[in-house]
Order: C-alpha cells, then sequence, then structure tokens
C-alpha cells in the first residue's frame, strides 16, 4: 500500500492537480474528467521505471486526450465531423495518439524522457511486443512505427524513404486529435497507394521463370488453387497473389510490400495490451474507497445552556455534600500550576516578540548623541518596531466514555487547569465532550435519531463514511460565557467528574452519562466545527487537544444492498437501499482535497493509532496545515503494556517511561501526543506530614509530593511549548 500511495503522488505531480488516484481490479486504465478520477490497475512488476512510465502515459491521456471527441468519434464514426473520418482504423488511431500525447507529456516533464525510455526498455527485455523470432523490418508500417517511438533506442528499425518522411512528419506536426485523425487517412492513403504498386508489380511478374520447387514451398496454404485468389483491400486478412516475400526476387519486388501480406502473429500493440494484462495482480483483493462526509454539526452540539438547565436541579444535593467546596479547594490549589503555564507562556511570547522586533532610524536628530557626532555616526533617534502577533485559540475534545470512568477526575483535573489558563490570557476556546447518550435521557430527544430510514446528521451515500447518529458534543465550558457562567460551568463538569469516578456515575443527570467513545465520528465532526471557531474568534493559530484513554468506536461505511447478494435476502420491506458495514479493506478519500490515506486494517492488540482514527486525523492536518493538533493519550495500570507495544519502540523511552510514567511522542498524527499513566494523576500531592513524623518520613512526604508536582509541571510546559 505504501508503493501505491508513493505512486499516487507522482500521478498527481505528473497532472499539475490533486486528482483522485484509485488503484482497482480493472483491465484497463480509465480517468473519470467530471470527478477527476485516475482508475489505474493493480500491476505488479519489478521495473519500478516501467510502473513510472506507465503511470506517465495514463496521466497523459488524462490531461491531453479529449475523451468526449473521442467517445463521439468512436460512436458515432460515419457522421464524426461530417464523416471525414469514417474510415479510420481504431488500431492506427489508437498508436498516433499514444505517440502524440507521449509527446506532450516530455514536452512537460522533459526529464520524464529519460523514465520513458528506461521503462520501455524493461518491457521490451520482457518480450511486451512479441519481437522474439521476428524480423521487425518485415513488419507492417504501423508496427514499426510504433516500435520506432516507443523502442527505437534499442532496437534498428528500417524506413524507406517515404515512410521514414511520413515519421518524421508525425513526429513534428501531430499537436492536436484532429491531427491524429488526418494522418490515420494519411497512413491509409499511402498504403493503397502501395497496394496499387504492389499488385501491379506482380501482374508483370513471369512466375514461370522462378524454380518450380522454391514456388510450391512459398504457396500460401500449399493449394495451387489459391494462386488465382485477388486481393481484397476491404479484408485484412487477404494475402496478395497468395504468395510471401520470399517467394520473389529482391529486385523485382520490394520489401516494405510485406506490410500488406496476412501477419498470423499479434501486432505489437495488441500483444503490450495482452502482456500488460498479464501484469494485473488478479490474487489482490480490490480496495474500496470510501468517502468522508459532510455533517450537519447544528444537530451534533449542545450549548453549555442546555447543560446548565440540565444540571440546576441537583445544585442542592451538590451543595448539600459539599461538593461545591471540594471544586472551590481544588480551584485555590491550581493556583500555582496556572501561574506556572502563565510564566512559561509570557515567556515563550516575549522571546517571540523580541524576535519579531526591528529597530530602524527615524531621520530625527538625538539631541542627546549630538556630542558624539565625532566618532559616532549613529546620532539619529531610533524607533522600535515589533510586528503584530499571532492570536491564538483552543478547542478541547474530552472523551466521556465509560472506559474513563476510573479516571474522569484527574483528566478534569488537568483540563480544568488548561481552561484557566486559556482564561487569565484571554484566549477563546470551547470544550467539548463526545457522546452518544444525550439524546437517549434528555428533556427533550430528538425523536428522529431513533427513526429507522432517517439520519439527521448526515445524507447517507453508497460508500460514505457512516457518522454515530447518536453523537453529540456537549459544550461543557466556553470562553464566550460570562464570568459567573463560566465558574459555574467549570463547577459543573467537576462534580460530574467527581460523581462519575467515585460515586459510580450517580446523583447527577442521566442524560450526561458516559457512553462508547465516538471518537472518529467526531474527528469528521471538527472538519466543519473549526471553520465555526475561526470565524467566531478571528484567531490566527489554533490548537485542538484530544484527551482520551483508548482508541474510537469501530468506523462502518454505507454498501448498497444491490451490490450484495447475500445481505440482500436479509433487507426487510421499508428499509432504505444502503445498510451498514465494516470498513475492513476499505481507503479512506477526501474527495474535495484529492487526498488518499493508507488502507485500514483490522486491528489487534499490539497495534498503535488505530488506522482509520490516523487517516482522520492526517485529514484533519491537510485541511488545516495551521493547526496544532495535540492528543493527552491517558494510559491506565492494565493498558501500560499495550501503549507501549503501539507508540513506544525504542528501549530509552521506554525507561523513561518507567521511570516518569510519561512521555512525549512525536512520530504520530499529531503534532505532539502526550502518554500519561493515571497512577501519576491520581497522585496526591498535598503535604500532610503527622506531628510525631521523623526527619526520614518528612523527607519522603515531601519528595513524594515533589514528584507528583514535578511530573505534571513537565507536562503543562512542554504543552505551553508546543501551542506557543
Amino acid at each position: 500500500m505504501q508503493k501505491l500511495q508513493i505512486k499516487d503522488r507522482l500521478a498527481k505531480l505528473l497532472a499539475g492537480e490533486n486528482i483522485i488516484v484509485e488503484h482497482r481490479q480493472v483491465s484497463t486504465a480509465a480517468f473519470d474528467v467530471e470527478q477527476r478520477i485516475l482508475t489505474l490497475p493493480m500491476w505488479v512488476m519489478d521495473s519500478s521505471a516501467a510502473y513510472d512510465m506507465l503511470i506517465g502515459h495514463e496521466v497523459g491521456h488524462a490531461l491531453y486526450t479529449p475523451l468526449s471527441e473521442l467517445e463521439e468519434f468512436m460512436t458515432n464514426r460515419n457522421t464524426y465531423l461530417g464523416g471525414k473520418y469514417k474510415d479510420v482504423e481504431f488500431s492506427n488511431m489508437n498508436i498516433i495518439e499514444d505517440i502524440r500525447i507521449e509527446k506532450m507529456i516530455h514536452k512537460k516533464f522533459p526529464g520524464f524522457r529519460k523514465i520513458f525510455n528506461k521503462g520501455y526498455s524493461d518491457l521490451h527485455a520482457m518480450d511486451f511486443f512479441s519481437l522474439q523470432g521476428r524480423d521487425v523490418d518485415q513488419m507492417s508500417f504501423m508496427d514499426r512505427l510504433n516500435l520506432h517511438f516507443k523502442i527505437g533506442n534499442e532496437i534498428v528499425i528500417k524506413f524507406t524513404d517515404e515512410e521514414l518522411e511520413m515519421v518524421e512528419s508525425i513526429k513534428d506536426n501531430v499537436n492536436t486529435f484532429e491531427d491524429v485523425l488526418e494522418y490515420c487517412l494519411k497512413i491509409k492513403s499511402l498504403k493503397d497507394t502501395k497496394q496499387s504498386e504492389t499488385l501491379g508489380d506482380l501482374s508483370s511478374t513471369n512466375l514461370s521463370d522462378l524454380d518450380d520447387q522454391f514456388f510450391e514451398k512459398d504457396i500460401v496454404n500449399g493449394d495451387s488453387d489459391d494462386q488465382d485468389q485477388q486481393y481484397d483491400p476491404q479484408s485484412e486478412s487477404s494475402n496478395p497473389s497468395g504468395v510471401t516475400n520470399n517467394s520473389m526476387d529482391d529486385e523485382e519486388v520490394e520489401d516494405d510490400s510485406s506490410e500488406y501480406t496476412n501477419n498470423t502473429q499479434p501486432n505489437t500493440q495488441d500483444s503490450f495490451n495482452n502482456k500488460l494484462k498479464d501484469l494485473i495482480d488478479t490474487t489482490a483483493q480490490s480496495l474500496t474507497y470510501i468517502n468522508i462526509p459532510n455533517v450537519n454539526v447544528d444537530k451534533i452540539m449542545v450549548s453549555p445552556e442546555k447543560i446548565a438547565e440540565e444540571c440546576k436541579n441537583y445544585y442542592a444535593s451538590w451543595e448539600g455534600y459539599n461538593y461545591f467546596d471540594k471544586y472551590t479547594e481544588f480551584k485555590k490549589e491550581s493556583q500555582s500550576s496556572v501561574n506556572f503555564m502563565i510564566k512559561g507562556f509570557q515567556s515563550k511570547k516575549s522571546a517571540d516578540e523580541y524576535a519579531r522586533t526591528q529597530s530602524s532610524l527615524t531621520g530625527v536628530i538625538d539631541t542627546k548623541k549630538l556630542h558624539t557626532y565625532k566618532f559616532n555616526e549613529n546620532i539619529f533617534k531610533q524607533v522600535q518596531i515589533i510586528k503584530e502577533g499571532q492570536n491564538h485559540g483552543m478547542i478541547f475534545l474530552l472523551d466521556w466514555s465509560g472506559s474513563m470512568q476510573d479516571c474522569i477526575l484527574e483528566t478534569t483535573k488537568q483540563l480544568l487547569q488548561l481552561v484557566w489558563f486559556c482564561r487569565k490570557q484571554n484566549i477563546p476556546f470551547d470544550v467539548y465532550a463526545f457522546s452518544n447518550c444525550w439524546d437517549k435521557y434528555c428533556k427533550n430527544p430528538d425523536i428522529s435519531k431513533f427513526d429507522v430510514n432517517t439520519n439527521v446528521l448526515q445524507t447517507p451515500k453508497k460508500n460514505d463514511i457512516k457518522i454515530d447518529p447518536m453523537l453529540s458534543l456537549l459544550n461543557f465550558i466556553s470562553s464566550s460565557r460570562s464570568a459567573k457562567e463560566f465558574d459555574e460551568d467549570c463547577r459543573n463538569l467537576f462534580v460530574i467528574s467527581y460523581l462519575s469516578q467515585c460515586r459510580h456515575g450517580y446523583g447527577y443527570p442521566v442524560a450526561l452519562s458516559m457512553s462508547s467513545t465516538p471518537l472518529n465520528s467526531t474527528l469528521i465532526t471538527l472538519r466543519k466545527l473549526i471553520p465555526q471557531f475561526y470565524k467566531k474568534t478571528k484567531v490566527d493559530k489554533l490548537s485542538t487537544i484530544i484527551l482520551t484513554d483508548g482508541e474510537s468506536d469501530y468506523l462502518t461505511r454505507y454498501c448498497s444492498y444491490k451490490d450484495s447478494p447475500i445481505m440482500s435476502k436479509y433487507r426487510q420491506d421499508g428499509n432504505s437501499d444502503l445498510y451498514e458495514s465494516a470498513v475492513f479493506r476499505c481507503v479512506i478519500r477526501d474527495p474535495e482535497l484529492g487526498c488518499v490515506y493508507p488502507e485500514i486494517s483490522e486491528r489487534s492488540y499490539s497495534d498503535g493509532l488505530d488506522n482509520a482514527t490516523g487517516s482522520l486525523l492526517q485529514n484533519l492536518k491537510d485541511n488545516f496545515p495551521d493547526m496544532n493538533l495535540i492528543g493527552i493519550r491517558l494510559v491506565p495500570s492494565k493498558e501500560s503494556q499495550r501503549f507501549l507495544s503501539g507508540y513506544v519502540t525504542d528501549m530509552a523511552s521506554r525507561a523513561n517511561w518507567a521511570k516518569d510514567r510519561n512521555i512525549n511522542i512525536k512520530d504520530t498524527p499529531y503534532d505532539m501526543l502526550y502518554g500519561i499513566a493515571t497512577s501519576i494523576l491520581n497522585k496526591d500531592t498535598s503535604m500532610e506530614i503527622p506531628k510525631d513524623a521523623s526527619i526520614a518520613q518528612i523527607n519522603n512526604v515531601i519528595k513524594k509530593s515533589l514528584k507528583a508536582k514535578n511530573a505534571n509541571r513537565k507536562m503543562l510546559s512542554s504543552f505551553i511549548e508546543t501551542i506557543a
């Protein structure tokens, strides 16, 4: 698959546009003009040059062959341009059109000529033109013309003076498709002229002067009745005078008449096409290309006002159990961490501002420096010009799945510290929790989501990725809220997280219950959400932070019952024409960008990031190249080995993990992925020293507290450096 991706990029570069390239189990290449999709067979060959040459050849057809005119010519040859080209043979037109488009691709990319020569040379070594045991000089003019322009550097091909003039004329003057058809007529005219000359020569030849034994050996089919056979110019299989070239004296009949003899072996172009079909990998399973759909974001968003309304009925209970006090206490404890981030951000910001500062002379004399004019040339006032910096913005995505229950409180604490940092720095932000439980239990459920034939989040189409129909993005916290509302939203998230982890999900709105992990659907939704955030906040630099503890739900796609005889048996009346299927052996593509991503394979225990999730993350980077994409992966103790197997390969990094229980990983679709053990997050940073504690015990308490704080600050420092 990696090789196919490289060939995809080659095809796009040659085409000069972001066309979509598909590799399928097809016999020949094809190009969809409307959708700009180039379909290539799944060739298997050792020669990389030959593969590149074939791609260049097909791109040449995609760029320069007018498919509409070609289709009209093929279907209505007798009426095309008044029937002027009705006698043009398709095989001749195909060869000359190949010559034309290859000449044009060479003109656009002069360096590609060398690859074409090497590619055709490698194919000639594999006898693609069926030349083994054949005399090239005895082949037809069209075969020799085809060989001349493809492997003329490899073999010597003879032409008569008249033929050579035609070859040079084709090389210099065939520039359009109509030129191709014109030269097909010229070649036919040349052929008819030579046929007349050949028949005239044969009629004047005294066959009785030839050796009888030699003549009998060369009678076609060995029948004497064939001596009287007449040449039918409309029949390509007829043989003039019923004899081969070898039966005539060279002085009486020229060799170029051989092109009109019956050649039982396939011509060079047919042989090339047949050999090319043999290179198709018939054992490889065909890939299915699936599209990233458009999503109705308005049906997914849950505003902070709706969430606050759901929580109001629980305020009395929460206050009675002192949950609000716990929030207030945590907020005070976090001030040092928030201030630490602010200090690091300001330092980074000052350094960036200094790098953008330039000093310029004003042209106004500085009176304080005037007395130094004898030994100082710089006596003018200076002004400091500081280029305007970038405005930052942040989107936080919180995994609201059931597996997060054991670490949701510590995750929320980390998130709230980042949110408070943004609030103090006036950085616009939004905090979303991705869930698929909201509409099941909220007071005003969207009933249409449960309709079998209705999907309000997207318009179902064949081979489109299916968005989780229950997906909701819970906008817990937003910078657009007032100071009082903001603090209330932070408190609600803290209390709900506390109850989820410590009270097993009881004591808060059921609509906010934890669900599965619709991360993939959320990443697709971000394609619409991020432009809205840019438009609303006017930020220059956006950072998207995803906090999760595992992989996403499986991705599925829409399939047609018509394409599956097995599934059609299970179709019930009233069902739509589409059904849901897994995406195994599928390839995600973005038609708008023209990007195609690696094949989606089955998951295994030792795998790192899921293929589908990795492709969707990369698609976000392709759509928003200036955005920082940051992942924070929370690793429970039971999942640490799996995490290390999938993400950390070198022993030095594993040793750091064993020591610090956190790691920064760059070799992923994220700009930075932070792996943090939940055991670090669960550590208490407070110092409670018993009255009768010894010095050793006091030192031990201090070390544990500092170790937990240092681990947290190390991650925060790296985070600030990444977003700044």
